[in-house]
């Protein structure tokens, strides 16, 4: 049997790859395979390299709850970051946060230094007949607007340890059933 610390470090992450909120998870997956990439080129997490194993939830808790057995048991993976204890879980949580929102900030701000290059060029987009300028605008208002909704998470989930949640099944303004649209005429 090999022993935990002759192999290379295992991590799990457990992300929506099929189902409603697919376009997030997949997002998650590249994000975390670029951060273990950068993490092996700097020689690894002391001085082991990093495996990462990522598995499909489906957008459904039963199937999380099952893949999360399938690394733990079968794997052998060395984290999953919702399976830690909540103060190590708090401090992975924070740190994912705050290194989301410096990369957003760096791309924040050069996306500005491209569009304030741009500016004085007067180039007028071929296609949409406007400045450029004002097309890639887009790029910096988006990336620091992400690196706010970063920091306002990270507030919230050091202020009450909870991070926001999407629940795809849930319309605002739809009453969900009788008695429930009784108590909301009251």
């Amino acid at each position: 049997m090999t022993n935990a610390l002759d192999r290379p470090a295992r991590i799990g992450l457990i992300t929506d790859q099929t189902g409603p909120l697919s376009f997030m998870g997949i997002a998650n997956a590249n994000v975390a395979r670029m951060v273990v990439d950068d993490i092996n080129a700097a020689g690894g997490l002391l001085g082991r390299p990093v495996e990462l194993f990522i598995e499909d939830s489906a957008t459904d808790d039963e199937v999380a709850e099952a893949v999360a057995a399938k690394l733990v048991e079968r794997v052998g993976v060395d984290v999953v970051v919702n399976m830690l204890e909540p103060g190590p879980r708090k401090k992975v949580v924070m740190f994912g946060l705050l290194c989301g929102a410096l990369f957003t900030f760096v791309v924040g701000t050069m996306g500005a230094k491209f569009v304030i290059e741009l500016y004085p060029t007067d180039q007028v987009s071929p296609d949409m007949e406007m400045p450029r300028w004002i097309i890639f605008l887009c790029v910096p208002l988006g990336s620091y607007l992400m690196c706010f909704r970063f920091l306002q998470v990270a507030w919230a989930f050091w202020r009450t340890g909870e991070l926001p949640h999407h629940d795809p099944g849930h319309v605002e303004g739809v009453v969900e059933s009788p008695a429930a649209a009784r108590d909301l005429a009251r």
